[in-house]
């Protein structure tokens, strides 16, 4: 998870957003206004669009909103149930953190070899 993430306003450009990830090396960039949040610009989002577009006329991507106290395995549930990749955590109405499925594998790959510490046995992926 990345912890009190860089958020933007929806009237900050696609170009200063793509600068931004570049210069944080971050991939998931977390859009709010004052009415709350309203979605992640990505590279994938923020790709071919003009830099002067502000990232609140995007079609941003929609995440899981939980709160920071949610249990790994419940926002996984909701990820999972919703067919999303990224969930924001919330605490005190503030963007917390961002939690995607990248980090969930990795979490995974840890547990993993704590349960199999030996490495795989045989030729199998899975």
């Amino acid at each position: 998870m990345t912890p009190f993430p860089q958020v933007v306003e929806p009237t900050v450009t696609a170009g200063a957003a793509r600068a931004l990830m570049t210069a944080q090396r971050i991939h998931h960039l977390p859009v709010v206004a004052a009415g709350g949040f309203l979605g992640v610009a990505t590279a994938t989002v923020l790709a071919g669009v003009p830099a002067s577009q502000p990232v609140g006329e995007l079609a941003l991507t929609p995440a899981v909103e939980v709160p920071m106290s949610m249990p790994l395995d419940r926002v996984l549930d909701e990820l999972a149930a919703r067919r999303l990749d990224v969930a924001v955590a919330f605490k005190d109405e503030r963007v917390a953190g961002i939690f995607t499925l990248v980090d969930a594998c990795r979490r995974f790959a840890v547990f993993l070899r704590q349960v199999y510490p030996g490495g795989p046995h045989g030729d199998s992926a899975a």
